[in-house]
Order: C-alpha cells, then structure tokens, then sequence
C-alpha cells in the first residue's frame, strides 16, 4: 500500500514492492550468508523472515535427504508466521478493492493498467 501510493501505475507498484521485500529477504535470510554468521541487528532482521526457516527445509530435503524429524523445529518456526500472514491476507475487503479499480478485478485492473501503458494515456 505504501508504494502504491508514489507509483503512477499498478504495475510500477508490483515491481517497487517486490524489489523492496525480495532484496532484503535475500541478503538476511539466509541465501547469501547464513543467518548464524551475522551479526547484531541483521541476525534480528534475518529470524524475522519466514525464507530463514524455508530454505533449510528445502535444501535439506532435496538435497541431503532430510527425514521429516530434522526438519521440525524449521517446520514449526515456520508455523509461526501462517497466522500472521493470513491475519493480514483476510483485513482486506473484496469489495474494497474492487471500488479502487472501478469495479473491474485485480486481473482486469492489471490488464488494464498494461494497456494504458503501452498506449501512453494515464487515464
């Protein structure tokens, strides 16, 4: 919601927040040093990411072969966050959203915001 608030377009707005939740969650959680090797507050930053939790599994049971007992403790602090991304995910009505795109759906308001682009109107 912030970023769409300084992005001219749906689409500019989807790029902005990727790039700033993505870059982040990258560089703390765990995919280019491990969580344990930082330091102060980007340890703090990086428990606070569900990828931290992910990536073990992942890597743990496609590569190495992980039984589901090596796994628990990253399966329940992943637990965790469900509740508070759902919580999140439902606050929002559907027809709020709905309103903001005149009536129209995401999808729509996402085609239609890719058409206005090409053709150059910002209506």
């Amino acid at each position: 919601m912030l970023i769409s608030t300084f992005a001219r377009t749906q689409i500019a707005a989807l790029f902005g927040t990727a790039i700033l939740t993505v870059l982040p969650a990258i560089s703390f959680a765990g995919m280019l040093v491990p969580v344990s090797a930082l330091s102060g507050i980007g340890q703090i930053m990086g428990r606070g990411f569900p990828m931290t939790y992910f990536l073990p599994i992942s890597v743990g049971t496609f590569t190495k072969g992980l039984a589901l007992a090596e796994i628990t403790g990253n399966l329940a602090a992943l637990a965790v966050f469900i509740p508070a991304l759902s919580w999140r995910v439902g606050l929002r009505p559907a027809s709020k959203s709905r309103s903001k795109l005149g009536g129209m759906s995401t999808t729509q308001g996402v085609a239609a915001a890719i058409l206005r682009d090409l053709e150059g109107t910002d209506a």
